[in-house]
């Protein structure tokens, strides 16, 4: 989605792997103990964001970033704006 990207901080990162078996599209690898993101595959889902307990993935979200993605959207389905 426009608007919405990954701060990935490899330092916080323990290697855990519950962000890999998270995410979908396989994305997320560990390699030498850390986490490496696939930015090419990556989609911010948020998915992984919501795992990691040491806070080293946060989503950021642009302040228009959902009336942007709506207006994608709005000539495809039916969409209602309160």
């Amino acid at each position: 989605m426009v608007g919405v990207e990954i701060d990935f901080n490899q330092e916080l990162c323990t290697g855990c792997g519950k962000c890999i078996d998270t995410c979908f599209i396989g994305a997320i690898m560990i390699s030498g103990g850390k986490t490496k993101i696939d930015l090419e595959r990556y989609r911010c889902c948020g998915r992984c964001a919501e795992i990691c307990s040491k806070g080293a993935v946060i989503i950021k979200i642009a302040e228009d970033s959902v009336k942007r993605a709506v207006k994608h959207v709005e000539p495809l389905v039916n969409v209602e704006l309160e």
